[in-house]
């Protein structure tokens, strides 16, 4: 995932270069949102409404950190 949001975030800035820094933020998480292969990582990352992909990214991460981690407890 670390990799994913790198990724976008490098090809954006390139592609868009000419257009705010808004307009990137808000492509790079649309972007992010539709890589994400699960969906309910998906809602937890909407449901939030992050401002920046970096925020997206933490959101996404956090979410599947606490999944995996909550198969170990039971």
């Amino acid at each position: 995932m670390h990799s994913l949001r790198n990724d976008i975030s490098s090809q954006v800035a390139n592609a868009y270069k000419d257009s705010s820094s808004d307009k990137r933020e808000h492509l790079a998480i649309e972007i992010f949102i539709q890589a994400l292969a699960d969906v309910k990582t998906i809602e937890s990352v909407l449901e939030q409404d992050p401002k920046t992909l970096e925020e997206a990214y933490q959101i996404a991460h956090n979410f599947e950190f606490n999944k995996h981690a909550a198969k170990h407890v039971a």
